[in-house]
């Protein structure tokens, strides 16, 4: 999976986090997903297509790091229920994300449409990707919540439009377009060969 696809998204999320709620986010090691379960209570899952690629992209919230990101971007208090208001904020946070992912990838010369975010919750909820093909899970942490980021491209040089099956999802209606937010942020994250050798022994 090329690093250069995979990188805008990690930009895009960092940028959304810091600037927008405020958020000082640790990166942890990136690592190949086994299983499809989530490790958190809420995600926000796109579906991405090219004329290179197809795949997909999720974002799974940790409950109190929504409640969090609620507080600070709104500037409001939260009892701490996952209810509709969170469910909608994570469907945007998500659809921010690839919205900021996109601009970055364009400059790049990949031109991806963006489906609208199906979002997921519940414990151990499950997240489908493109069977059969890697997922590349990155952790994110801020004060011991959670935010997880993981991507699933499969190079694909065809007209075919990739439809994940999500089961049980929630669509969201009436979303903001919400900004592209860039304020001079560069990072310059290249993955560890280790996954570069774990992809390749599983294609082998």
């Amino acid at each position: 999976m090329d690093v250069g696809i995979i990188n805008p998204f990690l930009e895009a999320t960092l940028d959304i986090t810091r600037t927008m709620a405020m958020l000082e986010i640790e990166v942890g090691s990136p690592k190949l997903k086994q299983g499809k379960h989530s490790s958190g209570m809420v995600t926000g899952l796109i579906a991405l297509t090219s004329s290179s690629h197809n795949g997909s992209l999720s974002i799974t919230f940790d409950e109190e790091v929504l409640f969090k990101i609620y507080r600070n971007m709104l500037g409001e208090e939260h009892d701490d229920n996952i209810d509709e208001q969170i469910l909608d904020l994570a469907g945007e946070l998500t659809n921010m994300v690839c919205g900021g992912a996109k601009q970055r990838l364009a400059k790049n010369g990949y031109n991806f449409d963006l489906t609208q975010p199906k979002i997921l919750s519940g414990k151990d909820h499950a997240i489908q990707h493109l069977d059969g093909m890697p997922v590349i899970q990155l952790p994110l942490s801020t004060e011991n919540r959670h935010i997880y980021l993981e991507v699933c491209l499969k190079n694909c040089r065809c007209s075919h439009r990739f439809t994940p099956i999500f089961g049980k999802q929630r669509g969201i209606n009436g979303l903001r377009t919400a900004p592209l937010w860039s304020h001079g942020f560069r990072y310059n994250f290249v993955f560890c060969q280790r996954i570069n050798i774990e992809l390749n022994q599983r294609s082998s």
